[in-house]
């Protein structure tokens, strides 16, 4: 069996591929995490089902808060990721 060469022209192709990918993943990452962290600061801004009142009456609000803010911008995060995903390569075939 003969071993595959890879030229210059397409290695620099795939180079580029995956440095497209990446900057595509983390465009979309960026994009989830905001997303997440515009979401959180809207539920205690508008005290949606009164959990700005309860961060607002903790002892240690900046904590809570900060565990809130980042659950929704670490899950919108990986959401927005996957979803970037999917749609790249359903694109690319």
């Amino acid at each position: 069996m003969m071993k595959k060469t890879v030229t210059d022209k397409d290695r620099d192709a795939i180079k580029k591929q995956h440095w497209d990918w990446l900057q595509f993943i983390a465009l979309c990452a960026l994009a989830g995490i905001t997303a997440g962290v515009v979401t959180a600061v809207i539920i205690i801004q508008y005290d949606i089902n009164h959990l700005g009142t309860l961060l607002a009456r903790s002892h240690n609000r900046a904590g809570y808060t900060f565990l809130l803010t980042a659950g929704f911008a670490s899950t919108f995060g990986m959401v927005a990721t996957g979803a970037g995903v999917m749609i790249r390569s359903h694109l690319q075939n």
